[in-house]
């Protein structure tokens, strides 16, 4: 999951295999993959905690976000071990043991960094990515980008080489994305 948005709870319900009934408050979720820190996708792990420990994986700058601006680590720390943190680095393949076919790849995307970041209006490459996922066993590869607020020559490569994009870009205008 990336956007762990406040409507998770329905967006759960809504899909049978994220709710497996194997036991009270139980998830199917194994693997949490954030690209931001904004607090509209990752309020939802508010609503995951009685399921805590959750494995997640974020970049430094997110993390350091979420323990501090809005302290979702500290405070869901209180919750069977709360979250995991795996640390991901910009432009280096990792891969999350829920899914061993898949290989990500964290691409640094302009962004801006929430208000509650000392970062907010200067961000870290890090502070918002996209991700670069490749089917290891079949080739296949997508690009996600939520949040996109501005490409540039550096996404272009990734976005070639993707089998799929989904791009969820951040639009002032009626007509921003033809112009």
């Amino acid at each position: 999951s990336d956007l762990a948005s406040p409507d998770i709870r329905a967006q759960l319900q809504a899909f049978a295999p994220m709710q497996p009934a194997r036991a009270l408050r139980d998830t199917g979720i194994n693997a949490i993959v954030l690209l931001d820190s904004q607090i509209d996708h990752t309020t939802g792990l508010l609503s995951l905690r009685e399921g805590c420990p959750h494995q997640v994986w974020c970049t430094d700058m997110v993390h350091q976000d979420l323990t501090t601006g809005f302290p979702l680590f500290n405070m869901l720390s209180h919750w069977n071990g709360g979250l995991v943190h795996h640390p991901i680095a910009p432009q280096q393949p990792f891969t999350v043991d829920a899914c061993p076919d898949l290989q990500f790849t964290a691409v640094p995307i302009a962004s801006n960094a929430p208000p509650y970041s000392p970062y907010r209006d200067r961000p870290l490459p890090g502070h918002n990515v996209a991700l670069f996922i490749e089917n290891r066993r079949n080739g296949q590869t997508l690009f996600y980008a939520p949040g996109l607020g501005e490409p540039d020559e550096t996404l272009l490569p990734w976005l070639q080489k993707a089998d799929c994009l989904l791009i969820d870009g951040t639009v002032w205008q009626d007509d921003e994305l033809q112009a």
